[in-house]
């Protein structure tokens, strides 16, 4: 604060750092306390085993030639292959989170080049309401350092993949997303969680796991009371987003698949158009592979029927959702005798997966596979037939010389 400037200089050989104390300063600080505090060491060993490891660290006070002060001091540091952070609640009804993996880029599993990640987020919705939540803003990075020292994020989300389920026991809903990210690379994942409905949850618990060859696993937990206020944020959300993903990357939406929605009438299921296209159902769209159903009546029966998959895509073998929109109030649920349908609050996102189409050969068993095996034979034997020409003609073509 007086204009002294201490200059360092760091030796990366010898992972030694000496700051130089100008003579002035020294004068100024005789007889009084200094500290030097804010110095952070990244421990970066690819050789790293086991969970624990002991570095020393080694301080000298010198003047001139002159040792005047000598400390030693050992710390065992424990390799984070996880860590997480939780923000606070956005916009009334979204919560973000962060999860760190593999600061030190090791090769965490020696037998593949992929590692596990599973997040769990768990909650006891607040008493006689109906609150979900979807995952949303889902970006994946690599971590790399600067030449100046600085973190450089470069995104691979779409290098990688996630799956999420669902779960209800207990009153407790369960959401588990299963990330595959790559090995030796030091990983960041960005996310939200995003909540419907309103109301206080006091245990709100998100847990995040790693799986790799070193130790087993590693862990990280948050746990938050939050309150979840109107979902819209000040937008009026109408009806539920359907969106299509494949069953094995959330991260590849599927446009195309064609969707029958229905009415229970309190006889009858009735058909429901399509605000935007009366003339056709609902089919999701090619940029985000979803589509939203428009305004729907609350404690009303709906029914979902996939007609046709997205190319490329299997039909699945459930093809029919049931779901009704709750209300604030406790009025009845108009809906047949054998309905079973999730409570669902407007503007919350329902994900349907497909399986992408598996192109196998014939089976080897039969016969099946012999136009293949014969049309493989005859491109062989005119490769060989060609070759064979080409070398009689060179060997003509020199005699003649």
């Amino acid at each position: 604060n007086n204009g002294y400037r201490i200059d360092y200089f760091y030796n990366p050989e010898l992972t030694e750092i000496s700051f130089c104390i100008p003579p002035e300063l020294a004068n100024v600080i005789k007889g009084k306390d200094m500290s030097i505090s804010g110095i952070i060491a990244e421990i970066i060993d690819p050789e790293w085993s086991g969970v624990y490891h002991a570095y020393d660290n080694h301080v000298t006070v010198s003047y001139g030639d002159t040792v005047i002060g000598h400390a030693d001091q050992t710390q065992k540091v424990k390799h984070t292959v996880i860590k997480k952070t939780a923000g606070g609640v956005i916009d009334g009804n979204t919560v973000p989170y962060s999860i760190v993996i593999n600061p030190s880029a090791s090769d965490l599993d020696p037998a593949s080049a992929v590692l596990a990640v599973t997040d769990m987020l768990s909650y006891t919705p607040p008493a006689g309401t109906v609150m979900n939540a979807s995952l949303s803003s889902v970006v994946i990075y690599a971590l790399s350092t600067g030449d100046r020292g600085e973190e450089i994020r470069t995104d691979i989300t779409s290098a990688c993949s996630y799956t999420m389920d669902e779960s209800a026991e207990g009153g407790k809903q369960t959401y588990t997303v299963r990330f595959k990210v790559p090995d030796s690379t030091s990983i960041r994942i960005d996310y939200e969680y995003q909540f419907s409905g309103k109301g206080k949850v006091h245990d709100l618990t998100n847990v995040a796991m790693v799986e790799g060859g070193y130790t087993g696993s590693d862990k990280t937990k948050n746990e938050l009371d939050i309150i979840i206020q109107d979902a819209d944020s000040g937008v009026v959300a109408v009806g539920i987003n359907v969106h299509k993903v494949d069953s094995e990357n959330y991260t590849v939406t599927l446009g195309g698949a064609e969707f029958k929605l229905e009415k229970w009438t309190g006889q009858s299921w009735d058909i429901v158009k399509n605000p935007i296209d009366p003339e056709h159902g609902f089919v999701t769209d090619e940029t985000h592979g979803m589509f939203n159903t428009g305004a729907l009546e609350n404690n009303t029966a709906y029914r979902l029927t996939e007609l046709k998959a997205p190319p490329g895509y299997e039909m699945r073998t459930a093809t029919t959702y049931e779901f009704y929109i709750k209300s604030s109030d406790s009025s009845s649920i108009v809906k047949p005798e054998d309905f079973n349908g999730k409570a669902l609050n407007n503007g919350d996102n329902f994900y349907i997966t497909n399986d992408a189409v598996r192109y196998d050969l014939p089976s080897t068993g039969g016969n099946g596979t012999v136009h293949y095996e014969l049309i493989g034979s005859m491109i062989l034997l005119f490769v060989f037939l060609y070759s064979l020409r080409l070398k009689k003609r060179q060997t003509k073509h020199e005699i003649k010389k």
